[in-house]
Order: structure tokens, then sequence, then C-alpha cells
């Protein structure tokens, strides 16, 4: 069996570490698996080489470099002759569709991943919309549709997009990598010079209006002004100018000291690891990632109610509404000073959750079921 996947590249993101983790699980299961990118010389490409993965850059020169970037695919599909194509984003699947013009045999899987319409949020140009209408006219001539939650299913359904076929394959996560440390949580406070008293909490998300770091800002000053027992600390790239936008704002706040800014990283275990919670107040998520690795490192987390969030973190921590700073220093509140917050053994019994429902094995095992069984 044979299968090509196709994504924009292969930057740090959710989605790309999705890939990551089900290339690597087809491959250990025997699948002849392939990656294509659009563009080359991404973080998480230059990790699959160690894994013997074989990428393959198509070398997309722009926006409007259609008619040899479909040869160039064409080329790909002739030489690989894959039995599945799976895309993972609108523009990836568009590509995907194509391939049914150079092979009949080949089943087309669109992955989907959105659970509302952030349009309003997002300036998107009219290249982005345009995609989007296309994608939702010619979903019926896929084989199927897999969204990674329910809420994501819906969502798409509602919108118009009709496969002859649906299903929905949550995010898995790699508990063997992502698991209680605190000694190495510890090691990386050392590092960062954060007391041992200080109770650190941290938002793990690119930096996109979509996240609403805004509320998070506004809430750690909320909290900040009440207990000087605490830090803060944002992970993750993303627009200079959006990250301007915030440093700004933390210095309207007087935040400078309180709020630490860690850009990328990668090793996240350690990240986890020294938080007393995880944040994650998104206006719009299908299956968070960060949230799953979190839950998995059983650190606590106060979240918002989008996408599936709710039944990842189950009992071990607070869900609350969109855009509400008060509500969020709350939830903080509440489980820093829960003395009744059996936290080593509500986390752990939330880990073992996650392992068995949501675990990467799970989550490979029922994409195979999927994809090869047409």
């Amino acid at each position: 069996m044979k299968i090509l996947l196709i994504i924009r590249s292969l930057d740090v993101g959710g989605t790309e570490t999705q890939i990551a983790q089900l290339a690597r699980g087809l491959a250990r299961r025997g699948i002849d698996v392939r990656i294509a990118v659009f563009y080359t010389g991404g973080v998480i490409e230059k990790q699959l080489q160690t894994h013997s993965i074989q990428v393959t850059n198509l070398n997309k020169g722009g926006r409007w470099d259609i008619a040899m970037f479909t040869l160039r695919l064409r080329k790909l599909i002739k030489s690989y002759e894959p039995d599945v194509v799976y895309g993972f984003l609108t523009e990836s699947n568009l590509c995907a569709l194509l391939c049914k013009l150079f092979s009949r045999k080949v089943v087309v899987a669109w992955g989907v991943r959105a659970s509302i319409s952030d349009i309003r949020i997002r300036k998107y140009d009219c290249f982005v919309l345009i995609e989007y209408v296309l994608a939702k006219l010619l979903s019926r001539f896929t084989d199927l549709i897999i969204s990674n939650s329910l809420s994501s299913k819906q969502f798409h359904e509602k919108a118009g997009f009709k496969p002859p076929l649906y299903y929905v394959i949550e995010n898995g996560v790699d508990t063997d990598r992502f698991r209680k440390a605190r000694d190495l949580g510890e090691a990386l406070r050392r590092e960062l010079s954060i007391r041992q008293e200080t109770k650190l909490i941290g938002l793990v998300a690119r930096l996109d209006p979509i996240k609403d770091h805004k509320t998070f800002i506004e809430a750690a000053s909320i909290l900040y002004k009440k207990r000087s027992d605490v830090m803060f600390m944002c992970v993750g790239t993303g627009s200079s100018q959006y990250q301007r936008v915030l440093i700004e704002e933390v210095n309207r706040k007087q935040l400078t000291e309180a709020i630490l800014w860690l850009g990328e990283r990668n090793d996240m275990v350690r990240v986890y690891n020294a938080l007393e919670i995880n944040t994650l107040c998104s206006l719009s998520e299908s299956f968070p990632n960060s949230v799953c690795e979190a839950v998995s490192c059983c650190v606590p987390c106060v979240v918002t109610d989008v996408g599936d969030i709710a039944a990842i973190v189950g009992n071990a921590g607070i869900v609350i509404g969109q855009k509400k700073p008060d509500e969020l220093a709350a939830a903080w509140s509440e489980l820093l000073d829960n003395k009744s917050f059996d936290r080593e053994k509500i986390l752990d019994q939330a880990r073992e959750r996650l392992k068995n429902r949501f675990g990467v094995e799970f989550m490979v095992d029922r994409t195979i079921e999927v994809l090869f069984k047409h």
C-alpha cells in the first residue's frame, strides 16, 4: 500500500505535527508513505529525515505558479503511483483532488480541521475565499473527508461540504513523549530565573488573533493585581506586527516584568512541566494539540468552550466562555487556591483517559482503517 500526504509546508504547526506523527506511524506498520510539500525547508521536514520519511518538494514558485506546479504534481503521481492521496487544509486538498485526473485508481481524502468560520477574525484576501468556495463546490468529487473533531465535521456539513463519506479521526497525542517530568520543568524554570514559589501560567499558541492573546493579557493584569506570586508565559511565533501590538498592550498594563515571551521552542515537554496551569483562550479551535499535550503532561488547563476542547480536558481543568478575562482570571485563581482539587489523582486519571482515547497509535490505526477500506 502506498499513501501520499500533501501539505503546503512542514513548518512548526498543529496540522504539520499531526502529519509527521501519522507518517511515522504508517511507516512503522509497513505502509509506503511519502509527503509532498509545496515549499521545502520546514523544521518538521528536517526532523522527518531522521525517520527515513521521504519528502518530495513540489517547488511551488508562488501563488500563480499553477501550470508548472500541476505538471510536477502529475509527474510525482505517475512515478510514485499511490493508492491514496490525503491532503491537509484547503489549498492542499484542492491539489489532492487534481490527482484524480492523473490516476483513475487513486483514492482522494481531504483533511479539514476548522470548527467555525474565522473570516471575521482574520483578514483573509479574496484568493483564500475563492479557495474555500471551490472546496465546498468540489467536495462531492472526493472519496472521503476526515475531520479531526466532531465540531469540525458539523461545521463543514452545515456549510455545504458534501463528500460521499465523512469521518472523524481526532488528533493523536504522543503520550510517550509528553509525560509528567517535573524535574525537566524545574530545570527550565531555573534557566529562566523563575523562583520556586512562583506560579507560572502559560499560553502555548501561535501569535494569531484567533488565539486571543489580548484576553490572556487582560486576565493576567486582573490576577497580577491580586497576587504577587504569579507569572505568565507565552510560547509560539507568528506575525511580528501582531506581536508588537501585544507587547504594547503588555506595556500599557504594566506587565513587562510579569509576562515572558519564549517564541518557538523545541523542548515543549520542559515547557509544559514548568507550568502550574496551561491556558488556551481561543475564539476558534477544532482539536488543539497544545491542550492534549498539556493534559498528557498532567498539567491542568483553563480553556474556552470551542471545538472539542471540553472533551479533551474533561475534569482536568475549567472551561470558560470566549472573550471573558474576568472568568479566565477567576478560573486561574480557583485552580491555584482550591485545596480540595486532588491534583495528582485527577490529572493522572485524565492522562490515562487521554492515552486510551486520543493516543497517537489509535489515530494511526483508525486512519489506516478508513483510508484503505475503499
